[in-house]
């Protein structure tokens, strides 16, 4: 893949892909919001560590992103020789919600394919269903009328 961007071009599509702010974006890199501001404004780089990380970070949102920045790191996007399997980011998937929910994987297994199973049944996308079950927004605090 021909890298027709510079590092720090790599940098912002990857900060606006995840669609961070530099408050958020320099410590998911290991690093500060102040970092991430020079970054933006070409007074520092982040390292070849701090790419691969932002490599990994972009590959769910933008995979031709996530490849182009590894190109510029000189590392494979994928060490294992390829993408890793559907069963393979099922499982990340299950051990996330386990982790949450302070539970195994294995309790958590059936419970997940029955709830997807459904989702698909409904027509259900996995957008519709996250933005389902967010939790609600606070209501805005009600301003104290002048007197």
């Amino acid at each position: 893949m021909p890298v027709t961007r510079d590092r720090y071009e790599l940098v912002a599509a990857g900060q606006a892909a995840l669609r961070l702010t530099h408050a958020q974006f320099g410590p998911l890199l290991g690093s500060s919001q102040r970092s991430s501001e020079r970054w933006a404004s070409r007074r520092a780089s982040p390292s070849d560590a701090q790419l691969e990380e932002l490599a990994s970070q972009v590959l769910g949102v933008d995979p031709d992103l996530a490849a182009e920045i590894a190109v510029v790191v000189g590392k494979p996007l994928y060490p294992e020789g390829g993408p890793p399997s559907p069963a393979r980011l099922a499982e990340a998937v299950l051990c996330a919600a386990a982790e949450v929910m302070d539970a195994s994987p294995r309790a958590l297994r059936p419970a997940l394919r029955i709830a997807f199973a459904r989702a698909r049944e409904l027509g259900l996308s996995l957008e519709q269903m996250e933005q389902a079950l967010a939790p609600p927004e606070a209501p805005k605090a009600a301003r104290p009328k002048p007197r």
